[in-house]
């Protein structure tokens, strides 16, 4: 009898372990850039992350705009860093390079999603000056928010610009 319950401890154990390894894969865990735009994703394509690093977003105005004046090293500006996004399913990953083994950060699920072009003349609490100032090679900036935060990605048309916004 008690072997009888151990096997089927293990073969729970084992059915548990698999559902975990499926749970993982689902939520981002094993996932690579490569594997999931040979599934054909709704869209895909290089952008620009703006990070704010956070000693910026807690400085006054004044000291925002010494930040930002390029006196002082990247790491305490905002800067623009590069990142190739996927739309798959209901979800929207983020890796460094198409070639990324793993997604940068937590997948957003799109329907908690607020996604909407950035216009030219906007202000956005001190960031103005990266928006007047976009990487080469990019025309328009999008932004996706959810549960508070926002992240701001530069792309190289608004036609790109709009299509992320839409999808």
């Amino acid at each position: 009898m008690s072997q009888q319950i151990r096997q089927r401890h293990s073969a729970r154990g084992s059915s548990a372990d698999q559902a975990d390894s499926l749970t993982m894969k689902a939520s981002g865990g094993g996932l690579s850039a490569k594997s999931l735009i040979e599934s054909s994703p709704a869209q895909h394509g290089p952008a620009l992350k703006l990070h704010v690093p956070a000693i910026y977003k807690i400085s006054p105005t004044c000291l925002q705009r010494i930040l930002s004046s390029g006196w002082f090293p990247e790491s305490m500006s905002p800067h623009w860093i590069e990142r190739h996004l996927v739309q798959a399913g209901s979800f929207l990953y983020r890796f460094e390079t198409d070639q990324s083994s793993e997604p940068k950060g937590t997948p957003v699920q799109l329907a908690a999603v607020e996604a909407r072009a950035v216009g030219e003349d906007e202000y956005l609490e001190g960031l103005e000056l990266m928006f007047r100032q976009l990487p080469p090679g990019s025309d328009a900036v999008f932004s996706v928010s959810t549960f508070g935060k926002t992240q701001y990605f530069a792309v190289s048309s608004k036609e790109e610009c709009s299509t992320w916004v839409n999808s």
